[in-house]
């Protein structure tokens, strides 16, 4: 969650409600790094380009967390611990990642995909076996498997405890350089690549509402094709998600609809054919529309892979 703390007007904030020290759920945050913009970092060879982690952190009680880098298919990752030495005080913290020179085949095949992730932890759960353990030797170097991560200690297992992290970079240097701010519309563009949300929930009222209304000229009464414009131009063709159920209305009935598949636009990459079939057979001579009834009901596109 966002929250003012201290001089940082915004933060991404963590706390802890019920003290203990054996967590049932792990608590982080988590970046996915597209494989082609970071494939010049020449991970895997020995020209390997090092990355530089940098942010401030806040939190009120002193204590020693870690990040981690790992590589999407979990083969590879970084571990490095970092301290916060004073409670209610912004610390600036600056972790320079070496490029990894093992596994060129590995390495090859993530950035043609999904690339890696780094993470900022809170509390790793000692039932969660993906994530492992903390290893002291493993501190600040590339290992083979996946993330490293410190379970929760004393050190922040009371409720009440809090961290707050701000202005996170990550940058193809050896040294952390200034904040760089992105326009929102920009950051906009690139989620929008991954992901879109069509009568996304909370957009819309209650009662039928109509989300799409430009149809595919081919159709029969048993099945209804809507052409989706998309923003722009999806990283892959995305995976369709439909969230409760959709209709097609034909002038004089709405319709439930099932049995939904999509296909990408053979003439324009930024478009996408969303056929779904109508509980019963529909009017061809009306104009047909998709329409949601409520707001528990959207469809997404899903390119995250």
């Amino acid at each position: 969650m966002d929250m003012h703390c201290a001089s940082r007007l915004l933060s991404s904030f963590l706390s802890l409600n019920l003290s203990g020290s054996s967590p049932t759920a792990s608590a982080y945050l988590e970046q996915y790094v597209e494989g082609v913009t970071v494939s010049h970092l020449q991970w895997g060879t020995a020209q390997a380009i090092p990355v530089t982690l940098s942010f401030w952190v806040y939190a009120n009680v002193v204590s020693i967390q870690s990040v981690s880098l790992r590589r999407t298919d979990q083969a590879r990752t970084f571990g490095a611990s970092y301290s916060v030495p004073t409670a209610a005080t912004w610390t600036y913290i600056v972790i320079t990642i070496p490029g990894d020179t093992s596994d060129s085949t590995g390495w090859s095949a993530v950035m043609n995909g999904g690339g890696f992730a780094f993470s900022i932890l809170f509390s790793v759960s000692t039932t969660n076996t993906l994530q492992g353990s903390w290893v002291t030797a493993q501190d600040h170097t590339w290992f083979n498997g996946s993330m490293v991560q410190r379970y929760l200690t004393t050190d922040m297992s009371t409720a009440g405890h809090f961290i707050a992290w701000t202005g996170v970079q990550l940058e193809s240097n050896a040294y952390a350089s200034s904040f760089a701010f992105r326009a929102p519309a920009l950051e906009l563009q690139l989620a929008q690549r991954f992901a879109y949300t069509l009568g996304a929930t909370g957009a819309l009222g209650p009662g039928m509402q109509t989300i799409l209304s430009t149809s595919v000229a081919a159709q029969s009464s048993l099945s209804a094709s809507f052409l989706v414009q998309l923003p722009q131009a999806m990283r892959v063709t995305p995976v369709l998600q439909v969230i409760g159920t959709l209709y097609v209305g034909d002038g004089s009935r709405n319709l439930s609809m099932s049995a939904w598949t999509l296909q990408p636009s053979s003439s324009d990459s930024t478009q996408v054919i969303l056929t779904g079939t109508p509980s019963v057979a529909f009017s061809m001579s009306n104009t047909i529309v998709l329409k949601t009834i409520d707001v528990n009901s959207w469809v997404v596109f899903n390119a995250d892979a």
